[in-house]
């Protein structure tokens, strides 16, 4: 079976993504993400939105409920997320080579980025690799665009570049399908 990685641009309609935007850019950023795995070291900022234990978190339910019938009618078939959450990367974080949840279901990524503007110079790109770490695939963090994949399948963050002076931020549906 081949891994799958599905890029989108525009995600969602202009509106919606600007809803988005508002509800993101108020979070307060106090907490930092550490994973440590053996020798690897990791630092970002995470805002849970839900998660297995605790449930939603925020009021716009509908928002959230639009993005996941987009990616339900896009696969035809019914995940809900397991995890959903805000990632908020600096210039100085560092993340390591990692995959996502992984069970004997059938487990997708779908990550959304929600920046006001990106520049090409400020790197921030998602990259995918094979089992052997050779790349498959990637992405830079433009506003709205999108990207689901099996979550099985190993990436990692380019560290941002000094001359970003904004934070790379990205909306996470980490998925089970049902």
């Amino acid at each position: 079976m081949q891994n799958k990685i599905n890029y989108f641009n525009f995600f969602l309609e202009k509106e919606d993504f600007i809803t988005l935007l508002k509800i993101i850019n108020n979070i307060e950023w106090s907490s930092i993400g550490i994973d440590t795995e053996g020798d690897n070291y990791s630092t970002h900022f995470t805002h849970t939105l839900i998660d297995s234990k605790n449930g939603i978190e925020i009021d716009n339910n509908e928002l959230l409920n639009k993005i996941l019938f987009k990616i339900n009618k896009f696969y035809k078939k019914k995940y809900l997320p397991h995890n959903l959450y805000v990632n908020y990367s600096k210039y100085g974080d560092d993340i390591r080579i990692h995959t996502d949840r992984v069970t004997n279901k059938k487990n997708k990524t779908f990550i959304l980025y929600c920046t006001d503007s990106w520049d090409v110079n400020w790197h921030g790109d998602l990259i995918f690799y094979n089992k052997d770490f050779n790349i498959i695939g990637g992405m830079l963090p433009y506003p709205n665009s999108a990207v689901c994949f099996d979550s099985n399948i190993l990436h990692t963050v380019k560290p941002l570049s000094r001359d970003c002076k904004v934070g790379r931020k990205a909306l996470v549906f980490q998925l089970e399908e049902i």
